[in-house]
């Protein structure tokens, strides 16, 4: 029975330290699956973060592509002559819609009685759409006001250049007149 107790013992020793064993693979395991999961949670978050800077640079770069502004500002005379050729071509199909049916041009000289300067041009075209005429007199308002806009820029800067030209040119020429007459500084200033 000895040997019976003995060999229960002994199972009951193995028994425990395969149990302590296992618990030291599974602590092993149970590490390493933390580190792996943390590992994959740090690069999926870089990931993450390098997407979304991708993305915002890559939303940057189309912005500025598109922005009109910045072609104005980096490329302003070609600007200038692309709105030039826009607004001519526009003008051509414009004009192309306003042209006289017949093909015949009215012509009527200057010295012609009961005939008024614009009779032929009124009798000769057709009455534009209301979207033609609507945009019409939305550019004819948008004229008006670039108009007083640039003559309102006018005199700002004409004042502007007055304001500081001015006094430049009253020290230059108070420059000439203290130099042909130096003034000691004991001298009292005259008024």
């Amino acid at each position: 029975m000895a040997t019976g107790a003995e060999r229960i013992a002994q199972d009951m020793r193995d028994i425990v330290q395969t149990r302590v064993a296992i618990a030291e693979k599974l602590g092993v395991i149970e590490r390493q699956a933390g580190t792996t999961m943390q590992h994959a949670k740090t690069v999926m978050t870089e990931l993450a973060d390098t997407t979304k800077a991708s993305v915002r640079k890559t939303m940057q770069v189309t912005q500025q592509a598109l922005d009109p502004r910045v072609h104005l500002i980096r490329h302003p005379w070609i600007s200038v002559g692309g709105i030039v050729v826009l607004g001519y071509v526009v003008g051509a199909i414009y004009r192309r819609g306003r042209r006289i049916p017949t093909g015949a041009v009215p012509y009527y000289s200057q010295g012609m009685k009961g005939v008024s300067d614009n009779a032929g041009m009124e009798q000769g075209r057709p009455n534009p759409s209301p979207i033609w005429a609507e945009a019409e007199r939305a550019i004819r308002d948008e004229l008006g006001i670039v108009r007083g806009g640039l003559i309102g820029f006018g005199r700002g800067l004409l004042r502007e250049i007055v304001r500081q030209a001015i006094p430049a040119l009253m020290q230059r020429v108070g420059g000439y007149c203290r130099e042909e007459h130096p003034r000691s500084t004991s001298e009292p200033l005259r008024r």
